[in-house]
This record gives structure tokens, C-alpha cells and sequence, in this order.
């Protein structure tokens, strides 16, 4: 690799000009199996597998002391590329989560994840608001020079490159309530700015009220995550509570519109650059390949 190679911020380019699905990760894909030595580093069951986690996390009401937390992981191999689409966040307005949703949501990802990266992935990590289409589709700088009443909706738009003590610190922020302090954090400079049109009240607002119900975490080592949250006594994490555990709830169906929507942009991405040929026509994946029963239960080892 050149020492100083140059890369173009913007992420239309960066789309179009390079393809992040490596030879590995593509014959995964295609066969449906995972390489033996990495099956047998560890148990099914380990939640420290080598991958990542999206967690999500729901307080169902405003002061309760339980969080119900759901999660789907991704084997080892789907790193860079869960990465390329986090950070872009390419045609984020037309996915489903953006559409079901009805609202942005806060996205966190575990640095560790990023750790030892190259070329055009370095670049996009050490640039994550330049690489951001959705950014682009709004003018942010201008709210550091004349800040609106919806701060908190701007700071849902970034994509967080932080260490899993930092997102703990977040998630006790809003296990407290203290919105406030949660979004100081995020960005100083520009929760500062808006003072001068909002006061602190404004962040605990009705419509800011519950602001872990958008947030979503990629970690690393689930467990580890878990067990630095656990520290905070008061809290109590669990996967559902009594007669309702059963039940479908807005945790289990923002994961499945997330991890629909990574799963298509894998297929749509796939599709562009074999239309303009800048990968071989053998290189073709279908609808099964990015599947739920392909990515989840044959590579991620998912038993539902």
C-alpha cells in the first residue's frame, strides 16, 4: 500500500470506485460455510465468538431500572463490510428501517472493530461525516453557525466510533435520563451552540423522552459489553420480562429491518459493480447468498 495514497471523501465515489467484498468473504457466501479453523476457535453457544453483535436495547417505560436487550451477530468475515455500509449509510433515506422508523437512530460502533484497517477503509473510518451520504443530504455544518430546535434529531444522523466504556457511559447517561449530558457528550461544540435557542429542558422533551429506544450498538465481545453495564447495580438486563417475553416486540423488529436492510445493500452493492463491470460476471450473487438463512443460520450459526 502507498504510505500516502489519497482517497475521495466523497461517498458516491467511494461506492463506485471500490469494492469491498474480498475473494474470502464472497466464496463464504457462496458455499454457505464458514472456514474450519475459524468453526473450531470456538463453542456455538460463546457469545465471544470472533464477529459482531448489534445490540439494541428498550426500556419500555420512561424510569423503569430493566433494559430488554436482542441482538444478531455476523461472523468475523462481514467486518469491513458492515462497516463500509454503517459509515456511508448509503441510500439510508429509501431503507426500510429509515421508513418504518419514522426517525434517525444513534449508531455505535466498537473502535476495536475498526483497529489495523487500510487503504479505502481507513480512509472512511478516519473520516466518518465526509463518507456519510446521508450527511450530505443536509447542510450540518450550518448548525454549528446557527443551531435549530432539533439538535438531537442532527446528532442522530452521525455514525459513533467509540470504545464499549464510553458506550456504557452513554447507556448510563439514559438509564438516568439526563439526555442532556448524553448529547453534550456526543458533540459539545454543537449542544453549546444550540443553547442559545433551546435551554436543557428542551432535551427531555416528550419527543426526546426514551432516546435509548434509537440507539444501536456494534460491538466486538457481547459479553464483555454486557458485563462492564452490569457494574451499574441498579440496572437489570434481561432478554424480556414475564407473560410479554414471548412476544414480538420494536427491539426484534428494528434488528430485522436493520439486518434486512445491510443484507440487500450487500446484493444492490454486488449488482452495480457487475453491471459496470468492474468485477468478473462469476462474481454474481444471488438473493439466497444474502439471505437470513444463508448469512444467519448456515454462517452465523443461529438456531431459530
Amino acid at each position: 500500500m502507498i504510505k500516502n495514497e489519497k482517497f475521495d471523501a466523497n461517498w458516491e465515489n467511494i461506492c463506485k470506485d471500490h469494492y469491498i467484498i474480498n475473494e474470502e468473504l464472497h466464496d463464504i457466501l457462496i458455499s454457505g460455510y464458514l472456514p474450519q479453523d475459524y468453526i473450531k476457535s470456538f463453542k456455538p453457544v460463546d457469545l465471544d465468538k470472533p464477529g459482531v453483535y448489534m445490540v439494541v436495547f428498550r426500556r419500555f417505560k420512561r424510569f423503569d431500572n430493566i433494559f430488554v436487550y436482542k441482538w444478531i451477530f455476523y461472523p468475523y468475515y462481514f467486518i469491513d463490510v458492515l462497516l463500509f455500509f454503517l459509515i456511508l449509510r448509503k441510500d439510508f433515506t429509501k431503507s426500510l428501517a429509515y421508513s418504518e422508523c419514522r426517525s434517525d437512530y444513534f449508531t455505535f460502533i466498537d473502535e476495536s472493530l475498526c483497529s489495523v484497517k487500510y487503504g479505502i477503509m481507513k480512509h472512511i473510518i478516519d473520516n466518518p461525516i465526509d463518507c456519510n451520504e446521508y450527511c450530505s443530504t443536509f447542510d450540518y455544518k450550518s448548525y454549528y453557525k446557527s443551531p435549530s430546535l432539533n439538535v438531537i434529531n442532527v446528532l442522530s444522523k452521525f455514525v459513533y466510533i467509540k470504545n464499549i466504556y464510553a458506550m456504557n457511559t452513554y447507556l448510563n447517561l439514559l438509564f438516568n435520563c439526563d439526555n442532556f449530558k448524553f448529547a453534550h457528550d456526543l458533540n459539545s461544540k454543537l449542544v453549546d451552540k444550540s443553547l442559545s435557542v433551546v435551554d436543557e429542558n428542551h432535551f427531555s422533551k416528550e419527543e426526546n423522552m426514551n432516546l435509548l429506544n434509537r440507539c444501536v450498538f456494534f460491538v466486538r465481545d457481547l459479553t464483555k459489553f454486557k458485563n462492564i453495564l452490569q457494574k451499574n447495580k441498579e440496572i437489570v438486563i434481561t432478554k424480556g420480562s414475564g407473560k410479554w417475553r414471548d412476544q414480538v416486540d420494536s427491539s426484534d423488529s428494528f434488528l430485522s429491518l436493520l439486518d434486512k436492510d445491510f443484507r440487500d445493500g450487500i446484493l444492490k452493492y454486488n449488482a452495480y459493480h457487475i453491471n459496470k463491470h468492474t468485477i468478473f460476471k462469476s462474481w454474481e450473487l444471488s438473493d439466497y447468498h444474502t439471505s437470513f438463512e444463508n448469512i444467519h443460520y448456515r454462517l452465523g450459526n443461529s438456531k431459530i
